[in-house]
């Protein structure tokens, strides 16, 4: 009996040891009362102030990026995710405006441009870590019309990194680019028609495109000005990945930065004194809670969920701009049981191999599993685990 308790508690560790943590589902009750503070404040004098309409969060943590429009020196600014303390500016040749950008697990930054002139032609740039430019193209392809860049997203898909940004005004768009090469960008050929989703075809004639983000999966979640009734949204789209078709929409006033955490999709609204965040299941978008809310609120921009941390970009706060950050939340974890493989031993080189034979290619590391696949890993985890203690049971018997 006592080997067998010692089998069982081998196998139980061995288990454990195989394991890592990975997101454990829905966590709807961490946004209620969720409670927000100021990270940085910046005032009419301070040079990164007025109208920060981009907004986005890095992924490993470390730092927000809010990007200006109405000042000399519009541009994106960084801001540590921890002080609010500025650590870096980019701004382009033209000084033009920039209303957005996004950064992907790799550090590298993409950046819409509007130009200056607002017509003819959009830019898109790529940054590195340290926030130098490493590429810039123009898309000159829309001659007299006034057209500029709103939302810009980023994400790996499998060993591929996407880049999508939105243009708007009168020619309505959504770009993707492949930025695998992050030096070298190239137009996703299969994305929509020929690299580009007409959202005026996908969501009705008068439709105007606001802010996107992207799932691991390549569905693209859209807020867009589809009734004309608001100023800035009213609708978000859920887009399929080959941007040919729209899955389905959630109807939200106001409703225009957005961004993706596990099976949540957070929604900022610019909508003055009454802004907030929407956060809602990005399944169905039916709403979880509505957060963020100031009675002070000028209008929210943009928002992100990075470091367990909700951050909002209020922009036009108090004559200048402000990002707020809420209280830590929980986001559970299950630890998910990773198989272990025994290392074959080496076969005996074959007598006619060639000596300059070139080795064989690894494959690259898979992407991570998506939340959705998660609850069925688990499932998968807890029978190992059943199975294992179970083995060494039957094993302990048979000795005795």
């Amino acid at each position: 009996m006592k080997k067998t308790f010692i089998a069982a508690a081998v196998a139980l560790l061995l288990t454990l040891a195989c394991m890592t943590p990975m997101f454990a589902g829905t966590y709807d009750d961490q946004f209620a009362n969720l409670n927000f503070n100021t990270l940085v404040t910046m005032d009419g004098s301070d040079p990164a102030t007025n109208q920060m309409r981009g907004f986005t969060g890095d992924p490993a943590g470390a730092y927000v990026l809010g990007s200006t429009l109405q000042n000399n020196d519009k541009g994106i600014y960084r801001f540590d995710a921890n002080t609010g303390a500025n650590t870096g500016f980019w701004i382009d040749d033209d000084i033009s405006y920039i209303k957005g950008e996004a950064v992907d697990d790799r550090g590298y930054i993409y950046v819409g441009i509007t130009t200056p002139s607002n017509t003819d032609a959009v830019e898109f740039a790529v940054l590195d870590a340290d926030m130098k430019q490493i590429y810039i193209e123009t898309i000159d392809a829309f001659s007299g019309e006034k057209v500029g860049v709103n939302g810009t997203a980023v994400v790996r898909i499998g060993d591929a990194y996407k880049m999508y940004f939105v243009t708007n005004y009168g020619p309505n768009f959504i770009y993707c680019y492949d930025v695998t090469d992050p030096k070298a960008p190239k137009a996703d050929t299969a994305f929509g028609d020929n690299g580009r989703a007409d959202i005026k075809k996908l969501l009705g004639g008068e439709a105007e495109g606001q802010y996107v983000a992207v799932d691991t999966d390549g569905t693209v979640y859209l807020t867009a000005l589809v009734d004309g009734v608001n100023s800035k949204g009213d609708t978000i789209a859920k887009i399929s990945a080959d941007g040919k078709s729209v899955i389905s929409t959630g109807k939200f006033d106001e409703c225009y930065g957005v961004w993706l955490k596990d099976d949540y999709v957070l929604m900022s609204t610019y909508a003055k004194d009454e802004s907030c965040v929407i956060v809602a299941n990005k399944a169905d978008f039916s709403e979880v809670a509505r957060i963020g809310q100031m009675p002070d609120s000028a209008n929210y921009s943009g928002v992100c969920l990075i470091n367990d941390r909700v951050y909002i970009a209020d922009q036009g706060y108090n004559g200048g701009d402000r990002i707020l950050v809420s209280d830590k939340i929980t986001i559970p974890v299950i630890e998910i049981e990773e198989p272990v493989e025994e290392a074959a031993a080496e076969p005996a080189a074959e007598p006619a191999a060639a000596a300059g034979e070139a080795p064989i290619a690894q494959a690259a590391p898979a992407a991570p599993a998506s939340a959705a696949q998660t609850s069925d890993i688990a499932a998968v985890a807890v029978l190992a685990l059943v199975v294992s203690i179970g083995c060494a049971a039957v094993t302990g018997k048979k000795k005795n």
